[in-house]
């Protein structure tokens, strides 16, 4: 037996609105469905997370050009627990989305517009890096997640 894939990313949010407005409005994701937050409630729910008479509004995005989608959780019964302290990217159970951009500088400077909480300004690269070629820089969401953006090197062919 082995692992043959990967389905979904998980991220519990405080507000849904707000998180699907960061990444549907701001970083340019698809509604994976219709409607794209769902009430999700009942005995196979509350089996899956673990608690008895869950309540969950649920929203699933994804890129145009990929399957794996982004599941955002909104806990309103048990209601959401409070937020995990900050994590640096190197504590140990720390974790990241990453996600393939087309235009790093034009998405960079639609983040700072929209006020988002920035790592770094993005690595522009060098002959001198292992990844010449290659422009990526970390970024949070709302809750504090962390999201890899990574612009790959153009197909000159």
């Amino acid at each position: 037996m082995k692992v043959t894939g990967t389905h979904h990313t998980g991220f519990v949010v405080s507000d849904m609105d707000k998180a699907i407005r960061f990444y549907r409005d701001v970083l340019g994701m698809d509604e994976a469905r219709d409607p794209v937050v769902r009430e999700a409630t009942g005995p196979a729910i509350s089996r899956i997370v673990g608690y008895a008479d869950a309540k969950l509004r649920a929203a699933k995005l994804r890129t145009e050009n990929d399957e794996h989608l982004l599941e955002l959780v909104e806990y309103v019964n048990p209601p959401a627990g409070g937020p995990v302290s900050p994590t640096r990217r190197n504590d140990v159970g720390a974790s990241h989305f990453g996600l393939v951009v087309d235009d790093i500088a034009g998405l960079h400077a639609k983040l700072v517009e929209n006020g988002v909480r920035i790592a770094e300004v993005p690595s522009s690269g060098s002959s001198d890096d292992d990844l010449p070629e290659q422009k990526a820089y970390y970024v949070e969401d709302p809750d504090g997640n962390w999201v890899e953006l990574v612009e790959l090197p153009k197909d000159d062919s």
